[in-house]
């Protein structure tokens, strides 16, 4: 059986495959925004062709929403004076309009303007500072977050504050969904695609069996599998806090930060896997978990029939909870 062994980017990167491989699986590598990818296609086809499709998407897709290019669509919008309206691609609009959806249900906790607060804290590209920020700091930066900022009408968009949208926390899943819709417009049915520890999986793999991905234990210096989970047909996203952290006097702090407080959150909900047909979807939701507390994501997890496994740390160890839709699914599969 394969196993897809995943942790997070930021949290998750770690991506590798146990046991042998076969002959009709063929593997295609590469990089991407800032990250690796590897797609998984059961077939005999000679996928040269396919490969040069996918990297012309995926290229397409940083020209949309990448931060690091000046040029890009992304940036070009960032740039806009407030209350400027511009003509947005319709790919940039959906994520819009998902980021939305996902701060409105996760009470505001998944937040695509979050930047100014990541980088107070020392965590985003451009750190400000190895200190502790003051109460002031905090304030003046919230200033500049809130998904209420971000206008959209329709295919124009405009800011309504000094606000910087990153994607980071959702266009990677984009990208995976993007390419999955690629293979299967070609008729490749049977695949694994993961950009950065995002993942989906169509069909099956080389042994007509479900795809099993292995979810690891939030451990900082080991790397066990803390359980599979088969997917069928399903995108998987997993959000933590155990291994991106800074330390100041002593003190750990979190680099998920609270959009709704300023500060790094504090509970001890370390990871988080989502299961979802859109890997947007499944990515930005798990990070949006993340944020909150066990007891608020759990009662709109199974309040939405959101298939989630929530693994919670504690002095004695760690316990897994699963909602309700989760352990339904499962139960059909078994």
């Amino acid at each position: 059986m394969n196993y897809v062994f995943s942790r997070y980017y930021p949290f998750l990167i770690l991506f590798c495959l146990l046991g042998c491989e076969n002959k009709a699986t063929q593997v295609l590598n590469g990089s991407t925004m800032g990250t690796t990818y590897t797609i998984k296609v059961v077939t005999e086809n000679d996928l040269n062709s396919m490969h040069e499709a996918i990297k012309f998407e995926l290229e397409r897709i940083n020209m949309i929403m990448s931060t690091y290019i000046n040029e890009s669509e992304i940036s070009k919008f960032n740039g806009t004076s407030i209350g400027h309206r511009i003509e947005i691609s319709a790919e940039l609009a959906d994520l819009f309009l998902l980021s939305k959806k996902i701060n409105a249900v996760t009470k505001g906790a998944f937040d695509v303007t979050i930047g100014p607060l990541v980088n107070l804290w020392g965590f985003g590209p451009m750190e400000e500072s190895k200190n502790i920020p003051t109460s002031d700091d905090i304030v003046q930066h919230m200033r500049r977050v809130g998904m209420s900022k971000l206008g959209l009408e329709g295919s124009r968009a405009y800011r309504m504050a000094d606000i910087y949208v990153d994607l980071s926390g959702i266009a990677k899943g984009f990208a995976v969904d993007s390419i999955a819709s690629l293979l299967e417009k070609n008729s490749y049915k049977d695949y694994l695609i993961e950009i950065g520890g995002e993942l989906k999986v169509g069909g099956r793999n080389r042994e007509g069996r479900l795809w099993s991905i292995a979810v690891e234990k939030p451990e900082v210096l080991k790397r066990s599998i803390f359980r599979a989970l088969p997917l069928k047909s399903l995108a998987m996203a997993t959000s933590g806090d155990y291994r991106n952290y800074r330390e100041i006097d002593g003190q750990r702090y979190s680099h998920l930060i609270d959009p709704r407080t300023g500060m790094p959150i504090t509970h001890k909900l370390v990871s988080v896997t989502v299961l979802h047909p859109s890997t947007a979807f499944a990515d930005a939701l798990a990070t949006g978990f993340s944020v909150l507390s066990f007891k608020e994501a759990m009662q709109i997890a199974v309040k939405q029939n959101y298939l989630v496994l929530f693994i919670i740390k504690s002095s004695s160890g760690f316990s897994e909870h699963l909602t309700p839709a989760l352990e339904k699914y499962l139960d059909e599969l078994r």
